[in-house]
């Protein structure tokens, strides 16, 4: 399966906001609401923005390096442990049904046991479209269909935390 996840570009004050739609029949799968206040919070619908809450993604605030996703069907938390690697941007770990998972950078999903490759994320940085922000192309493994969910929800997660990483960084450096 291959989808495109998007940036908001409808209305200036949702610019934050992504989506992911499937690549051939075109109908948006999730959505991703960015809260603008100071909790950082996420919610994720499935389909369009006004579809039902699958998901709530938060900085954990107990635990630096930690965010918390809850998600609403089935009730499970996930714990997603952010890393510092010596060979990628970042590793982000966490368990889901029992075995374990994680992100390298935001670029690849992978199960640890077996290596296996989950999902890649392609980033669409040269890619211009008037009429769409697309950020990039997440390609999952036909095998992992029932992780789709988890797979998305966990990428918005990761590209959140990246963006907000840039976004700091952006305001300590002089112009």
């Amino acid at each position: 399966m291959i989808i495109e996840i998007i940036r908001e570009t409808e209305r200036e004050d949702e610019w934050l906001n992504r989506f992911c739609k499937d690549v051939y029949s075109g109908k948006v799968l999730y959505y991703c609401e960015v809260s603008t206040s100071e909790d950082s919070k996420l919610l994720v619908h499935r389909g369009s923005k006004s579809g039902p809450i699958i998901a709530q993604i938060n900085p954990c605030l107990a635990t630096p390096g930690l965010t918390d996703i809850q998600l609403s069907d089935p009730l499970y938390t996930l714990e997603l442990e952010h890393i510092d690697h010596p060979d990628y941007t970042s590793l982000t770990r966490f368990s889901y049904n029992g075995k374990n998972y994680h992100w390298k950078g935001h670029a690849e999903l992978v199960e640890e046991e077996t290596g296996e490759k989950i999902a890649q994320f392609y980033e669409s940085w040269l890619v211009v479209d008037v009429k769409e922000h697309k950020l990039g192309k997440l390609v999952m493994n036909d095998d992992a269909a029932e992780l789709l969910d988890v797979v998305v929800i966990t990428a918005f997660a990761i590209q959140e935390r990246s963006d907000e990483a840039r976004k700091a960084v952006d305001s300590v450096m002089p112009n």
